[in-house]
Formats: C-alpha cells, structure tokens, sequence
C-alpha cells in the first residue's frame, strides 16, 4: 500500500520558534534523534523536547523523517527513503525534508553523528 503524500510540517506550539540552522546541513552524515517524550494528536504526533520548554506538532510525513533520524541514516537517504515511501520525485521531497530537518536541528532535536 502506497502512503499518500504530505508535504512534511513542522510546527512550534510552544516555546519559541527555534533559530534558523545554518542551510549547510551536512546530508551526508548520519542523524539521530536526542531525548523527546511524544503523544498522538489526532492524525499528527506532538514532540516534547526533554526540558518541557518546547513543544512541536508533526503531521505523519514529519513523523516519518523524525522516525528515520536513527543514527543509520543520513539526510539524502532520508529524502530518497521518502521519495520511495510516498513515490514522488526526490525533487519534490527534497526541500520539505530538508526545511523540517532544519527545524528539528536548530530546535537540538536532531543531531549528527559519526559512523
């Protein structure tokens, strides 16, 4: 069964927005995910960073990229994997995942790692 695409959404419900991180996210290191307590939201799931002070809502696409950030994979095969998933051009997945990796990285959500 094909999942249906959605374009990735990331969205701070509380705290305040995360600082932009810098465009050069290295997509050729693996990522992994810090410490978050999560909860279903109806369709999305609400990430809680460990300190409470934050609080990010991701529709299931998103969830699927946090999913994903497991130290094994890097940003480019995130993107491909989505692309697989969902069957629509890495072109079209590409910046979407990048902008909520972004997010996730600046938030300290995301990290990389050493392989």
């Amino acid at each position: 069964m094909v999942e249906v695409w959605e374009a990735p959404r990331c969205l701070t419900v509380v705290g305040r927005e995360p600082e932009a991180a810098p465009e050069a996210l290295c997509r050729d290191r693996a990522l992994t995910r810090r410490p978050a307590v999560d909860r279903r939201l109806d369709g999305d799931r609400v990430l809680i960073d460990v300190t409470g002070k934050a609080m990010y809502v991701l529709n299931p696409t998103a969830w699927t990229i946090w999913e994903l950030c497991d130290g094994q994979h890097s940003a480019d095969q995130i993107v491909g994997e989505l692309a697989r998933r969902y069957q629509v051009e890495e072109a079209a997945a590409g910046p979407e995942c990048l902008a909520v990796l972004r997010t996730l990285e600046a938030a300290e959500l995301v990290v990389e790692v050493d392989r």
